[in-house]
């Protein structure tokens, strides 16, 4: 499943060919068991070897910066974020 998420991730910055990538960070919220922690571990060093790869510039957002600049609102429902996102892309 990570090989899936990493190969589409790598034909999503070879389309857009971006300078930069925003990712949230969740976990300062989110209270995990250690195999979720070890999980997130194994993508955040697939994300990081891409960065590298694709020599981007990397911010990294809490999630209410991420709803408050997409709808306005920073305690929006996730239903809200998407159809704001479909709305303006």
């Amino acid at each position: 499943r990570l090989a899936v998420q990493v190969e589409d991730l790598t034909q999503l910055i070879k389309t857009y060919k971006p300078d930069e990538i925003v990712l949230e960070d969740i976990r300062s919220f989110v209270k995990r068991s250690a195999a979720a922690n070890q999980a997130q571990a194994a993508v955040d060093y697939e994300i990081d070897r891409l960065i590298e790869k694709f020599k981007l510039a990397k911010y990294t957002v809490f999630p209410q910066t991420v709803k408050k600049y997409i709808t306005g609102n920073g305690k929006a429902s996730k239903e809200d974020v998407l159809k704001t996102v479909k709305t303006l892309w």
